[in-house]
């Protein structure tokens, strides 16, 4: 059943209001809720703060990776595809950081590979 958006916010409310879940029963709800194919049920959950939060920590994440590939680039000339994928692929804002502040320490592009 496909309900529209305000519905679902509406249901997901009134469950969280009125059905209380035992110990037992609330962490079968959380493993079942971390499943890939619920992926939709934890976005219903968030409040809006929450979901601004992660658009804003997504956004810097994906601005953080420009610039170490920027600052790659700058330092070394062109950066192998295959240090442009591993900086790509760190989804989390404190390991790009920490590359971000070694990017001047590195002696060559490939160090990246290494760290």
């Amino acid at each position: 059943m496909d309900l529209p958006a305000k519905n679902r916010w509406l249901l997901g409310n009134w469950i969280e209001t009125y059905l209380q879940l035992n110990e037992r029963e609330t962490a079968e709800y959380e493993r079942l809720r971390e499943l890939a194919a619920n992926r939709e049920v934890k976005v219903m959950e968030m409040t809006w703060a929450e979901r601004m939060e992660a658009e804003y920590t997504r956004k810097g994440i994906e601005r953080l990776r420009e610039v170490v590939l920027s600052l790659l680039s700058r330092r070394f000339g062109s950066v192998p595809e295959t240090v442009r994928q591993k900086v790509e692929a760190i989804d989390t804002m404190e390991p790009l950081a920490h590359l971000a502040e070694r990017v001047l320490d590195l002696k060559s592009v490939e160090d990246v590979e290494a760290s």
